[in-house]
């Protein structure tokens, strides 16, 4: 099987750009060649999705473009996504979208709660809790803490999940979630207090407040 950088058209055929896309390593390309040469031994009705080289090539341009677009891009999700490939019962190839959706480690893989366990410790943390992971905090403060507790899980559960998720596949790119310190509370301001009173003032000064209450 040629690879998508040998690929020419044949004649009557009109070209199609089957090239490697730009800044895409020799790494990353022979990394596709060898997933599909895995899929296809895994999935026996491969044919009905490439049934020529021209097909496949193109397929391997589009896929090493999708690995791109969507931050697939280590060996360990790669292997993931072969492993979840193993497991479906069904003999047809994968779509791009498919895979990748393969790829992607779920929250319990890298030590986070289901969103639903998540979403139950935001709604009962309390001052100086100590929480499960910093996404979970991070999701709550971005929900509002107040209105977690305060309004129905009907409205607040799909607000909290949606900024859970994104915290989430921070953690899952390997990102470091940063939490804010709260601001420290502005220093109080002082006008003028005039200028100081002298001992054989204070008597008259007294007797100048007592008229003004």
């Amino acid at each position: 099987m040629r690879k998508a950088s040998d690929f020419k058209p044949r004649q009557g055929i009109a070209a199609v750009n089957t090239e490697i896309p730009r800044g895409v390593s020799n790494e990353a390309a022979e990394l596709v060649d060898d997933l599909f040469e895995n899929l296809k031994a895994c999935k026996p009705a491969w044919k009905q999705s490439f049934p020529d080289d021209r097909a496949m090539n193109i397929a391997k341009r589009e896929w090493t473009k999708g690995f791109m677009e969507n931050g697939i891009t280590s060996r360990f999700m790669i292997s993931r996504g072969k492993g979840v490939a193993r497991r479906m019962p069904t003999p047809f190839f994968p779509s791009i979208g498919e895979f990748v959706s393969w790829c992607r480690p779920s929250a319990e893989d890298v030590g986070l709660p289901d969103a639903s366990v998540a979403y139950k410790e935001a709604c009962n943390a309390g001052q100086g809790h100590a929480w499960s992971h910093d996404a979970v905090q991070l999701a709550a403060n971005a929900t509002g803490r107040f209105e977690l507790k305060r309004s129905p899980e009907s409205v607040m559960f799909p607000r909290f999940k949606k900024n859970y998720e994104v915290y989430c596949l921070q953690v899952m790119r390997g990102e470091k979630l940063v939490i804010a310190l709260p601001k420290p509370p502005p220093k109080p301001v002082f006008g003028d207090a005039g200028k100081p009173v002298r001992p054989d003032e204070v008597g008259s000064f007294l007797k100048n407040i007592r008229k003004g209450l």
